[in-house]
């Protein structure tokens, strides 16, 4: 019963590593907490049966559990090549602390091989430096998203599968039972300089993911400057139409009256009726009050066969960036856009709402198809790449800001509702 204590504390400790660093270093999808902790649940007993049954098994076993552990909490089971990455560097962690404590406690590989307190001791170090570095990641970088290419992968595994072997031999021979001093100042300077290693490695997958993140950033911005371009024309356009019709506007009056007193109201009713339409024309083709918002209609009504009908207003400045709201409406309203295109029904409502100082808009379209639900969220059903990232940005920017998302899909309606909070301006 105390190896089998023991091979579950490992486990634990195991555990508590990677799987933070999974979801909230990286940031990966995990399934739903009910089904996370059942998967938790099932490897604990897996574990304890496999120990119960052969209890010389190799310690390996916990490894083999911990990965398939993994593998099912992930939501996109390509990721498992993510946490090999980080489970490699976990263990040239481990390493790296090992060396340090058997250096200047005086202990060699077999004192803690065999010592099974100081082997869970030392390999505890590194759980401390992995929750002090997503701390720092989450307090200073939290909306930072770390995409890792294939190559880049390549190479990281490759790098820390040699550091990790030969980090391994040095110390094998450093800690031996003979104790040779020279070498072990060499596995000391080793753990240092494969420390820095680690420190570099966490640097440029920052910077990367930075330059990710200020590229997404000037997309937006681009887009957003593209939008309020084409809304400016177009009012510079309805000003000039404007202008037309008051010149001509008195001519009009004039005709309908002399129609009117020769009481022939068929051709005067005609006449208004065509003069509404030219009303109609000049009107601006969205106006909820904020500029930006009706730039972001003008730019998707010009490019999908849909028709917006906009019930409420919304302030003309807000407390929420220019930034945030292009990310959050324009993917909202380009994912109805698309849902309208696809339907018969190429009608959208959008529903904007005041409550003190919190602002709600919900923007409803039909739905050719109702997207996969996991559990936990749609899932997109778009073909094309990069599908599912604008919502997922909505839901980052409300996130940030303290908001809140929610859609729904019933009797081919698809319903999407964002909230808010603090984001008019009290006047005193």
């Amino acid at each position: 019963m105390k190896e089998l204590f023991f091979n579950e504390l490992s486990f634990t400790i195991e555990y508590l590593k990677l799987m933070p660093m999974l979801f909230l270093f990286f940031g990966l999808q995990c399934v739903p907490k009910k089904n996370a902790l059942f998967i938790t649940s099932g490897s604990i007993v897996i574990l304890t049966i496999l120990f119960l049954a052969a209890p010389m098994a190799p310690s390996t076993a916990i490894t083999a559990v911990i990965f398939g552990c993994a593998f099912a909490m992930l939501e996109k089971k390509k990721h498992i090549f993510i946490a090999l990455l980080t489970y490699i560097y976990i263990s040239l962690l481990d390493m790296i602390f090992n060396g340090f404590i058997m250096y200047f406690c005086g202990l060699d590989t077999g004192d803690v091989q065999n010592g099974t307190w100081m082997f869970q001791l030392v390999n505890t170090p590194s759980l401390l430096v992995i929750a002090l570095i997503i701390f720092i990641k989450r307090l200073r970088w939290k909306s930072l998203r770390y995409t890792l290419s294939a190559d880049y992968m390549i190479v990281l595994i490759a790098g820390g599968l040699a550091t990790s072997f030969y980090i391994t031999s040095i110390q094998l021979i450093a800690f031996s039972d003979e104790k040779v001093e020279d070498t072990k100042s060499i596995a000391l300077a080793l753990g240092v300089c494969s420390l820095i290693f680690i420190f570099i490695i966490m640097m440029l997958m920052g910077s990367k993911a930075q330059n990710e993140s200020l590229k997404k950033e000037n997309g937006t911005v681009k887009q957003m400057s593209s939008a309020l371009e084409e809304y400016y024309l177009m009012l510079l356009k309805k000003e000039e139409e404007t202008k037309a019709f008051r010149h001509d506007i008195k001519g009009h009056l004039y005709c309908m009256n002399a129609l009117f007193a020769e009481g022939k109201y068929d051709e005067c009713k005609e006449y208004l009726a065509d003069l509404s339409k030219g009303i109609e024309k000049i009107k601006s083709s969205a106006d909820t009050g904020n500029d930006l918002m009706n730039a972001i209609i003008n730019d998707l009504s010009g490019k999908y066969p849909a028709e917006v009908k906009i019930k409420g207003h919304m302030p003309s400045k807000l407390l929420v960036s220019s930034y945030d709201l292009c990310t959050i409406f324009f993917n909202v309203l380009k994912n109805a856009f698309e849902g309208a295109e696809k339907a018969g029904n190429k009608n959208i409502d959008v529903l904007i709402k005041t409550l003190g100082t919190n602002l709600i808009v919900e923007v409803t379209n039909r739905s050719f198809e109702v997207p996969k639900h996991n559990g936990k969220s749609y899932l997109s059903c778009k073909k094309e790449n990069g599908h599912g990232y604008g919502i997922a940005n909505v839901r980052e920017c409300l996130d940030k800001i303290g908001g809140e998302f929610r859609i729904r899909f019933e009797n081919d309606l698809a319903d999407a509702e964002i909230f808010i909070p603090d984001a008019i301006r009290v006047e005193i």
